[in-house]
Formats: C-alpha cells, sequence, structure tokens
C-alpha cells in the first residue's frame, strides 16, 4: 500500500527522481484509484524513470530503488487525507483518542484540583 500512497505526490517523485522541474507527464492514477493498482511498486519505478528524464548509459544507472525510498522521505502526508479510507482511518483514530482520554484528562483536571484544595487547607 505505501507505494500506492506515494503516487499521491507527484513533485515527491520529481524531486527523487532528481528533475523537480521537469514536464514529461507521468501519468499518475487520480486519488480514487491509486490503492486500486495491480502493481502499485512497478508503476512507482516506472513514473520515477519517467520523471527522470534519463537515457542511455544515464538510465542504467538510474536506481528507482534509492528514489523511492528518497520519496517516502519527502512525501506530503497531508496527500494522504485525499484517500476516503485514510480519512476513515483517521477519523477512528480521533474518536478512539476522544472517547478514552477525554475521560482520563478530566479525571486527572479533578485529581489536580483535588491536590490543590488539600495544599491549600494544610497550609492555613
Amino acid at each position: 500500500m505505501t507505494e500506492s500512497w506515494l503516487l499521491l505526490d507527484e513533485l515527491a517523485i520529481r524531486s527523487a527522481a532528481g528533475n523537480p522541474d521537469g514536464r514529461i507527464p507521468l501519468k499518475l492514477p487520480k486519488a480514487v484509484a491509486v490503492e486500486e493498482l495491480a502493481d502499485p511498486k512497478g508503476k512507482l519505478f516506472e513514473s520515477l524513470a519517467t520523471a527522470a528524464e534519463v537515457t542511455g548509459r544515464h538510465r542504467r544507472r538510474f536506481s528507482p530503488e534509492a528514489a523511492r525510498h528518497r520519496v517516502a522521505e519527502i512525501f506530503d502526508p497531508g496527500m494522504l487525507r485525499q484517500l476516503a479510507s485514510f480519512q476513515f482511518a483517521e477519523d477512528q483514530v480521533k474518536e478512539f483518542f476522544r472517547t478514552n482520554f477525554s475521560a482520563i484528562s478530566g479525571q486527572a483536571h479533578e485529581a489536580t484540583l483535588g491536590l490543590s484544595e488539600q495544599r491549600n487547607r494544610s497550609q492555613r
């Protein structure tokens, strides 16, 4: 799934390929179709080679594997919000923390207030 997600960030692909200002169309899939690709790794490697715009001997020296790691380093995680599956997962995580930790923070706050009151009484 990671390779399919990386296909969302064209600028990261071009930058990782060493050609951030490239103009050759990469024919990247739309966000709604990116998770359905049969071979996202192959598509990513193809896109990196296209973005690099290298030919001949330079093309043989180009390492899509190294470039893939670079894409992952510079990928904008905000791009994932285009995906319904990511939005769903993000909402689930937020709800989990809201449900399970808001009560704890409220209890901690009450405990802190209780300690403050005890200190105030003991200082009198």
